[in-house]
């Protein structure tokens, strides 16, 4: 079974933060594309040394685990967009080939922190 598996020392900005609205129009924001620069270049590293490689457009389980520093609460589903959108055209092709996703979120961890492991449940 292929199978990735990713430790990224930050955490997501939540949907809220992550996109901008103007009008009808929707963009990233200055703090979205921060973490969806360092996603993409943590993950094209990861490629060039071959220690991952994409998935192409098989169907998917993703395994989230979120790791805070602060006690403060967050709503999980928040997460998992921006997370999965940084994802999307490096690991798979599109979010739509996600058919199973478990997800839970730790407080007080010893600092921010996420865990995916992506696996293919069935190859095109």
């Amino acid at each position: 079974m292929k199978k990735i598996e990713l430790e990224i020392y930050e955490a997501p900005p939540s949907i809220n933060t992550f996109y901008g609205h103007t009008g009808n129009r929707r963009y990233i924001t200055a703090r979205g594309r921060r973490f969806k620069d360092y996603i993409e270049n943590h993950l094209q590293t990861l490629k060039s040394e071959g220690k991952i490689v994409s998935l192409g457009d098989a169907r998917l389980k993703v395994e989230v685990l979120l790791y805070f520093k602060g006690k403060r609460l967050r709503d999980l589903d928040n997460y998992l967009k921006t997370l999965i959108d940084c994802f999307k055209g490096i690991l798979f092709i599109d979010d739509e080939q996600i058919d199973w996703i478990e997800a839970k979120r730790f407080y007080h961890a010893p600092c921010n922190k996420v865990c995916v492991t992506i696996r293919v449940l069935k190859a095109r």
